[in-house]
């Protein structure tokens, strides 16, 4: 093959798998796409075995499919256990971002997030608050303030104050995080009714935690209400949850 033939093999090879591997997004999970990731796992190694000999240069403008392939490739081996095997792809992934796409790019926020998220689960906790503060000081600079992603980083900054800051200051630093989710979820017009009942959990917990006992109990019944409007049931988790708190 010529050069240039190689270069638009290596081109198709890209868009197939890219729209071919199921996707990770917002934060969700993919458990329902688990035989579909499986089914393309080996494919999609391979082909990142061949950008690591081939040099980046060959993913030209393809460079940000071929990273959030790779973040839908690693979240779906953080769920499956395979820690280090989705650590080890995010390094050379990172690497390849930095150098063709940017450090700064909303690209390199998701691998923050795909890595911080694994060390959590690894009970790495000061490693991946770092990681998330990385990726939400970007989303912050790139994106308008009702955006999901940037929801979810302070949703990510919330969880992880809550698991690793000791005594006041990490809950008030949690409070702030959810309640910032909560703001960003109520003005966006794209946020679905379970985001909104989660977020409104999240921060509810907090302000428990926090001993704020009269806004933890208005959050929970703003996110029964959701929950009564999404189901138009009166038999609520929502209301279980708070009975036994």
């Amino acid at each position: 093959m010529s050069p240039h033939e190689r270069q638009d093999a290596f081109d198709v090879a890209l868009s197939v798998l890219a729209a071919s591997f199921p996707k990770q997004v917002l934060g969700g999970h993919m458990h329902e796409l688990w035989p579909d990731c499986e089914a393309f796992l080996a494919h999609v190694l391979a082909f990142d075995k061949a950008v690591q000999q081939r040099q980046p240069s060959f993913l030209r403008q393809d460079a940000e499919m071929y990273v959030n392939m790779m973040c839908d490739v690693t979240w779906y081996l953080w769920e499956i256990g395979q820690y280090e095997a989705a650590l080890k792809l995010l390094s050379s992934t990172e690497a390849i971002c930095c150098q063709v796409v940017g450090q700064n790019s909303l690209e390199a926020a998701r691998i923050f997030v795909n890595r911080g998220s694994v060390l959590s689960t690894l009970n790495r906790y000061q490693d991946a608050g770092r990681l998330f503060e990385k990726a939400l000081h970007i989303r912050r600079e790139q994106l308008p303030d009702n955006h999901q992603l940037l929801a979810n980083s302070y949703m990510q900054m919330g969880n992880y104050y809550l698991n690793s800051w000791p005594g006041k200051t990490g809950i008030d630093n949690a409070i702030e995080a959810h309640m910032r989710v909560v703001e960003i979820r109520l003005r966006s017009s794209t946020t679905e009714p379970t985001v909104m009942i989660n977020s409104y959990l999240n921060y509810a917990r907090s302000l428990m935690m926090g001993a704020v006992l009269g806004e933890a109990e208005s959050c929970l019944k703003k996110a029964e209400e959701v929950e009564d409007q999404f189901r138009d049931s009166c038999h609520s988790t929502v209301y279980l949850y708070y009975r036994h708190q």
